[in-house]
């Protein structure tokens, strides 16, 4: 059964262990390009890993080209990220100034550990400035010495028109991988198509097996259960790579290839660095925690630290260079959240103050509306008789008037009428 349908069964701890023995190792360019987003020390951590493997590294020409294509967008995204956050935290910070003779110590405190880290990040980002701030490119120059000697040959059009005409009959059938980038039309839509191909003609050229690493999400490379519980690779994938190359094949999420890689160097790699690198959810998860929980700093905390042992023990530096580069969303609900309970606070203080003012505010509603009807009303011929200019239908009230408001009220609606009545028609002819 287990020979029949390999792509159902997760390897065993033994073919494991002979897959990391012999396999070359291929990395997507959504790994590189991901490189862009992390901490100089992950980022680090995890060039020093592909170091090790250096000699077992391969990437094909697809993947090159998309690294290339992509990398001044990502470098661009990054910066542009910094800058924003940048900015809010100021736009935050101004705002609450505006509404608040003092900002609470643990508010002001947030926000400065925040400015400061996104100036270390624009510090620790290694980009030039200028015109140079895509050209000076540390990042680059790390990946083009991992990959001197590595990267796959392009194919000609001859091959690339019938992997074209092979995708469409494979994309109407959602057989993987690349049928979920059908929307995007035209020959880009083959992109996927084409890295798979690449790859299957090198692991057979080598007869080798092969180890994929990739931050893809697809379904059309991975096997989900009710789209949310991945299982492993899609099994398509391994049965078509078992029968075109006689070798086995597996994929890795960026995060799980860095533990298995440690595991297999026997050198330790932070749960941390793990973390950020390529384990999307949880990481989002506890950054957002972090954050979530800075926005009651007033109320319950009264450092840093102390936020970020109760966020999950994650050390305070870290946490807040994860939210700034991989969480910029983040960043604006951790200021917003700030900006938010402040006008709460401003909110339930006004609400304060109209309960206690409320009897007074009631009290002297009443006094008038006494007063409204016990003065009584002087009709405007009254008035005019006194000499005082009459320039409406309304009726004045004073005191000098009669005391029977019910029957002054008639008699004066009826002396308006009729003073009106003369002061619009005129003398008669």
């Amino acid at each position: 059964m287990r020979n029949r349908f390999p792509g159902y069964y997760r390897p065993t701890d033994d073919e494991f262990q002979q897959l990391w023995d012999h396999a070359f190792i291929v990395v997507d360019a959504n790994v590189l390009l991901d490189l862009y987003r992390k901490s100089r020390v992950t980022r680090d951590e995890y060039l020093d890993i592909l170091t090790q493997l250096k000699d077992r590294l391969w990437i094909p020409y697809q993947v090159a080209h998309e690294y290339q294509d992509n990398r001044i967008t990502s470098i661009a995204s990054r910066l542009r990220a910094i800058n924003d956050s940048d900015a809010l935290i100021q736009e935050v910070r101004k705002d609450l100034v505006s509404q608040l003779l003092e900002l609470p110590e643990e508010t002001t405190r947030a926000l400065e550990s925040l400015k400061t880290t996104v100036d270390q990040l624009r510090d620790d980002s290694g980009f030039g400035s200028g015109d140079d701030r895509f050209s000076a490119d540390p990042i680059r120059d790390s990946i083009t010495a991992l990959f001197d000697g590595a990267v796959g040959g392009p194919y000609d059009s001859t091959r690339l028109e019938s992997i074209f005409r092979e995708g469409k009959v494979r994309y109407a059938d959602s057989v993987p991988p690349g049928y979920k980038d059908a929307g995007k039309g035209g020959t880009k839509q083959y992109g996927d198509l084409i890295l798979w191909n690449q790859l299957l003609d090198e692991a057979k050229r080598r007869q080798q097996p092969v180890i994929f690493v990739t931050k893809e999400q697809k379904d059309d490379w991975w096997w989900r259960h009710d789209s949310s519980f991945t299982i492993g690779p899609r099994h398509e994938l391994i049965a078509e790579f078992l029968a075109f190359v006689g070798k086995p094949f597996y994929m890795y999420k960026s995060g799980q290839f860095l533990q298995a890689a440690g595991n297999h160097l026997k050198q330790n790699v932070s749960a941390a660095v793990i973390d950020e690198i390529g384990k999307d959810a949880p990481v989002e998860e506890t950054t957002a925690t972090l954050i979530r929980r800075l926005s009651s700093l007033p109320a319950g905390f009264s450092s840093w630290e102390q936020l970020a042992a109760e966020a999950g023990g994650l050390d305070l530096g870290q946490a807040a260079t994860l939210a700034t580069l991989g969480f910029h969303d983040t960043i604006t609900a951790t200021v917003q959240g700030i900006y938010d309970e402040q006008s709460q606070i401003l909110a339930d203080i006004r609400a304060q103050q109209q309960q206690l003012l409320a009897p007074a505010i009631a009290g002297i509603t009443a006094f008038m509306n006494t007063m409204t009807r016990t003065i009584p009303v002087v009709s405007a011929s009254e008035l005019a008789a006194q000499g005082y200019p009459v320039s409406s239908r309304r009726s004045v009230k004073t005191p000098e008037s009669p005391t029977d408001h019910e029957t002054e009220k008639g008699s004066d609606a009826e002396t308006v009428d009729e003073a009106d009545e003369e002061s619009s028609s005129g003398s008669p002819d």
